[in-house]
This record gives C-alpha cells, sequence and structure tokens, in this order.
C-alpha cells in the first residue's frame, strides 16, 4: 500500500508539473502573437514544451552540460528590457531574434520579426489609437507612401523608442532624396523643417562637390 500510494502521488506531481508547463508555454505564444486556436498557436506551444524537456534533461547532468543549456534555452519565448521597450518573444545568443512583440514606453507595439535586437522584416506597428501600419520593415523602419512626393517614417528603437515624421522630395540637384518636414492635415501644404532644410542644404553642397557642372546641367530643361 505504501509503494502503491507513493507512485500515484508521483503520478500526480509529475501531472501537475506537465499542466503548469503547458499553461506556461501557452502564455508565451500568445505574447508573442500567435493567435490561441490557430495551427501556429499549437506548433508554437508543441516547440516551447519539447525545448522545454530538453532542458530538464541537461539540467541534471554535470557543470560542462548546464552551460550547454544556457545554449539550448535561446530560442524560447522569453523576456528583454531596453531603454525605451520591453521586449517578448525568441531569443539567440542573448539577443532578441526571430518572432517577437515589442512593447514600446508609450504603449504602442510592434509584433513580428525581429533580428539582433532590431525590428528587420513583415511585422505590424500598432499605435496608442489602435491604428496598424503593416509591411517590411528595414533597420527598424516602415516608409508609407502618401503621394509621389511625400511619406509618412515611423522609425522603432529598442533604446530610443519610437519617431513617426513625414518626409518630402528635395528640389532641383537632390529631388531624388528625401527630407524631413511637416504638412497641413489634408497634405496640401508641405514645408521642410529646420532640420529638413539644413541636410537638404547639405544634400546639395555634396552633390555640387560630387558632380560639379554635371550637377548644375542635369537640372536643365
Amino acid at each position: 500500500m505504501k509503494r502503491l500510494f507513493l507512485f500515484l502521488s508521483s503520478i500526480l506531481i509529475l501531472t501537475t508539473i506537465v499542466r503548469a508547463d503547458i499553461e506556461t508555454a501557452k502564455v508565451q505564444c500568445a505574447d508573442i502573437g500567435f493567435k490561441p486556436g490557430t495551427e501556429k498557436y499549437a506548433d508554437c506551444v508543441m516547440k516551447l514544451m519539447s525545448k522545454e524537456d530538453d532542458n530538464n534533461e541537461i539540467s541534471n547532468n554535470t557543470d560542462k552540460t548546464t552551460q550547454k543549456k544556457d545554449k539550448k534555452v535561446e530560442g524560447v519565448a522569453n523576456k528583454l528590457v531596453f531603454e525605451k521597450a520591453t521586449y517578448v518573444g525568441e531569443i539567440k545568443k542573448g539577443k532578441a531574434d526571430g518572432v517577437g512583440v515589442f512593447t514600446f514606453s508609450d504603449g504602442s507595439t510592434y509584433e513580428g520579426k525581429v533580428k539582433r535586437n532590431k525590428i528587420k522584416g513583415n511585422g505590424k506597428y500598432i499605435d496608442l489609437q489602435g491604428k496598424v501600419y503593416q509591411g517590411k520593415w528595414r533597420r527598424g523602419i516602415l516608409k508609407i507612401k502618401i503621394d509621389k512626393d511625400t511619406r509618412k517614417i515611423i522609425k522603432l528603437r529598442a533604446k530610443t523608442g519610437v519617431h513617426i515624421y513625414l518626409e518630402m522630395k528635395g528640389e532641383g540637384v537632390v529631388n531624388d532624396q528625401w527630407f524631413e518636414c511637416e504638412c497641413e492635415r489634408d497634405f496640401s501644404l508641405c514645408e521642410l523643417t529646420p532640420k529638413g532644410k539644413k541636410d537638404e542644404e547639405r544634400a546639395k553642397k555634396q552633390k555640387e562637390q560630387e558632380g560639379g557642372d554635371d550637377s548644375g546641367g542635369g537640372e536643365c530643361s
């Protein structure tokens, strides 16, 4: 009877631990952005559970294998805290890498792909009003076309936070470049900001130095 009692107690404890692991995996996958009830959500839960099993086996070995355990934990949903954002998602070599969610200090969020602590690849940004900006991000930047001469820039950085501004095409020899601007609500009137004017002047001088007479002649019609 005593042996039977100990056996049943062990089974009960093991079942409780497994259930706790499953619930933890479910929460982590939901935090990453997978929708509960979907196939991808289920795959995420199974993936995290299998990684947890691997880690439990390794933790019973020597100090050398404990170091291996630390490496194997990477890739499991985890949390990182930066100066202007908190990240929950996949981690590789101690950095946000894979798929995850950035929550910025102003409360807005980014959900999607990241690489080496930087937002890179397909993802969506949700501002405080709930407006969604979705697309392919490059170096934490998403460019949204307003018209042929104006665009919106959304820049997301874990260290510096969220920076949203407008840009307009330059004039003359720099009409192939973009500079920071301010516009009316309907974008009927836009003008360069002090920073935009300074950047445009600098770009024009650089064009003149590089192109000489060719730069000036290129604008004649």
